[in-house]
């Protein structure tokens, strides 16, 4: 058993010593960045008319989904890799096969985590306010989980 399909056609597309950052980024998996980016797009298209301004607010938020998603699933695969290791289904993720350092995550992870703050920073003063709050928000909640 594998959670991971080698005829998707992102691996067709794109030559193979990049698969094992598609995999660790899921981008194979659209999902996930299409679950963050949808609500946002309801929302723009429901309370603005369709003019330039909006279009590139949705381009900026999509590119932060996809951004945040993967960096998300990177600090996941870093932090499971010893549990991902013991489970069948995960077994083949690019930390746990090896096929991915985890030199190379970590500065994959850190050119997501400054592409996420440069799109961050596209927006206005309020709404880089409250993306801190709600990352140290998510952080203290993160921590007491682990006491």
């Amino acid at each position: 058993m594998n959670d991971i399909r080698q005829d998707n056609l992102i691996f067709k597309i794109f030559p193979i010593f990049t698969h094992p950052y598609i995999l660790i980024m899921r981008l194979d998996r659209p999902i996930g960045y299409i679950l963050l980016f949808y609500p946002i797009c309801f929302s723009i298209f429901a309370f603005s008319d369709l003019n330039l301004k909006i279009v590139s607010l949705l381009i900026i938020f999509l590119i932060g989904s996809i951004v945040m998603r993967s960096a998300g699933c990177i600090i996941n695969d870093l932090l499971d890799r010893d549990i991902d290791n013991k489970v069948r289904r995960t077994q083949n993720r690019p930390l746990v096969s090896n096929s991915l350092s985890i030199k190379n995550s970590i500065i994959l992870l850190i050119v997501l985590l400054s592409i996420g703050l440069i799109v961050l920073t596209q927006l206005n003063l309020p709404s880089i306010i409250l993306a801190w709050l709600q990352s140290t928000d998510h952080a203290h909640q993160s921590k007491r989980r682990f006491e």
